[in-house]
C-alpha cells in the first residue's frame, strides 16, 4: 500500500486526539515501537440513508435493490514521535480531516529539496491577482518550477531524488505520496513506517 502522509500542524498537536473524537474518529488501538507511538482511529459511517439515491428513486423507479450500501470504514494512523512531533497516515476518506490540522508547509517543503524541475511532470497553482484567484495545472515535463509572481503551488509531482528510498514518483499536496509502497502486517512493519518519516525529516531539515 502507499501511504498518504501527513505532518500534523503545531498548534494542534496537544489536542489531536480531542478533534479527532469530534470527528467520531473512536481510538481503537496503541502500540508503542522504538518509543515512536502509534494510535490507530477509525470512524464508520453507515450509508443506507443516502439523499440523491432516494431522490432518484421517485424519478427511475428501478432502484429498489440499492437500499443498502453496508458501512464504509476511514482510519488514521496517528505516529507520535513525541509530544510536539506527530505525523498521520490516512485510509478511506479521512484525508477530508487531516487537511482541517495539518502542516499545510510540510509536503511543499519536501518537495522543494526532493524535485529537481526537470524531473517535474505536474503542477497544480494558483495565482492571486487583484483579489481574484485563477487555477492552473501544468502537465508539461519540461516545465519552469519556479514560483511566478503571485503564484503559489498546490500540487506538484515527479521523480524524486532519492528513488531507492522513496519511489521512482513522488505526489506533493497537503500530504506526502511516495510510490514506494509499505505492508501493514506487523510491528515490524510499523518500524518501516517511522524509518521512513525519520528519512523525509532528514531531507527538510
Amino acid at each position: 500500500m502507499k501511504l498518504n502522509l501527513y505532518k500534523i500542524d503545531s498548534d494542534f498537536n496537544e489536542e489531536i486526539n480531542s478533534k479527532l473524537e469530534e470527528k467520531d474518529y473512536i481510538l481503537c488501538g496503541s502500540v508503542s515501537v522504538e518509543s515512536i507511538k502509534y494510535d490507530l482511529f477509525v470512524n464508520q459511517n453507515n450509508r443506507e440513508n443516502i439523499f440523491w439515491l432516494n431522490s432518484m428513486k421517485q424519478v427511475f423507479g428501478t432502484l429498489n435493490d440499492m437500499d443498502n450500501f453496508g458501512t464504509i470504514y476511514n482510519g488514521i494512523l496517528l505516529i507520535s514521535f513525541s509530544k510536539i512531533r506527530k505525523y498521520a497516515v490516512t485510509f478511506g476518506y479521512a484525508f477530508h480531516v487531516l487537511q482541517e490540522i495539518c502542516d499545510l508547509n510540510f509536503a511543499m517543503d519536501f518537495a522543494e529539496k526532493q524535485l529537481q524541475s526537470s524531473h517535474i511532470n505536474l503542477k497544480s497553482s494558483s495565482y492571486v491577482q487583484n483579489v481574484k484567484i485563477k487555477g492552473l495545472i501544468n502537465l508539461r515535463s519540461d516545465l519552469i518550477a519556479m514560483n511566478e509572481a503571485g503564484e503559489s503551488f498546490n500540487f506538484v509531482s515527479g521523480t524524486p531524488l532519492n528513488t531507492d528510498h522513496f519511489g521512482k514518483k513522488l505526489e506533493c499536496s497537503n500530504s506526502i505520496q511516495c510510490s514506494k509502497k509499505f505492508s501493514l502486517q506487523n510491528l515490524e512493519d510499523l518500524k518501516k513506517i517511522g524509518h521512513h518519516i525519520n528519512q523525509i525529516d532528514l531531507v527538510i531539515s
